[in-house]
């Protein structure tokens, strides 16, 4: 089973107009479709990519507060609790750089930190689904297809990586040691279709 939830949002002891406060999923789920509404706003294009926005907000998460690993998605907190500038911010790399894909088999890209510290790299994608007649009440459920992140240093060692089994989604949140080039492979697990995958990050 994949590792849920994808990330976490603040929904403790909540205040409402009505003076009362509350608690629940009800009250996280606002401030998470508030944060994807303002990064529409900021980038029209990405109402037409889910994918992409799921890049994004993963990507975005800076902490976690139950001492669960930060460096992958996790059972509890997922990738951790959302940070609205952070998606604002990486927005430009979801949507202006060459991160929006259509992949039948791997990809490998430099990526350079501009600092040294914690960075974090995220990728998701949509299974290949179809609809059919004018209305696309039809569903043909497509392959589902697993990719990986796995990171390597300037020598080609295998430093991070993400491995999810079972999830259409995979994070990871490393230390940079150095600036000097890294590489990032998005590695295919299995055949079937093609698929929309994007990729988000989050460098300094």
């Amino acid at each position: 089973m994949p590792s849920k939830p994808d990330v976490v949002a603040p929904a403790f002891d909540i205040g409402m107009s009505t003076g009362y406060s509350d608690s629940g999923t009800s009250f996280a789920a606002p401030h998470v479709t508030g944060m994807i509404a303002q990064m529409m706003s900021f980038c029209p294009t990405l109402k037409f990519r889910p994918d992409a926005i799921k890049a994004a907000v993963v990507a975005s998460c800076d902490r976690k507060t139950s001492g669960e690993s930060i460096s992958s998605i996790t059972n509890k907190e997922g990738s951790g609790v959302v940070n609205a500038i952070n998606a604002a911010n990486s927005i430009s790399n979801v949507s202006v750089q060459e991160t929006y894909y259509t992949l039948y088999g791997d990809k490998t890209f430099d990526f350079y930190p501009l600092t040294t510290g914690t960075k974090t790299i995220a990728i998701a994608w949509l299974k290949g689904n179809t609809g059919s007649g004018s209305d696309h009440k039809t569903i043909y459920n497509g392959t589902f297809v697993n990719y990986d992140i796995i990171v390597k240093d300037i020598n080609g060692t295998k430093v991070y990586s993400s491995e999810e089994t079972n999830n259409s989604v995979e994070m990871v949140r490393f230390y940079a040691s150095t600036t000097n080039k890294y590489t990032v492979e998005i590695k295919r697990k299995g055949t079937g279709s093609s698929v929309k995958l994007s990729l988000a990050h989050v460098r300094d």
